[in-house]
């Protein structure tokens, strides 16, 4: 536990005076990601970004057309 450190990890986050944040770390990840070439690569990806909807304006309708996507393909 720590207190009055200005600002903390949380799993998945920063947490600090302006609110959280996503750790650079992994926006850096998601923004490296290669192009999804299969369904699971793909399903892997809609989960990463997933975590992340609350800091990603439009993520509803941007996940709602990958999940209309994987809907419709088949798992190969």
């Amino acid at each position: 536990c720590v207190f009055g450190a200005p600002q903390v990890e949380f799993p998945g986050f920063l947490v600090c005076a302006q609110g959280m944040k996503p750790l650079p770390a992994k926006v850096q990840a998601i923004l490296d990601y290669p192009f999804p070439k299969t369904y699971q690569e793909l399903r892997y990806f809609v989960a990463m970004l997933n975590f992340y909807r609350r800091f990603l304006p439009g993520s509803a309708l941007t996940q709602s057309i990958l999940q209309n996507y994987l809907r419709g393909s088949k798992k190969a």
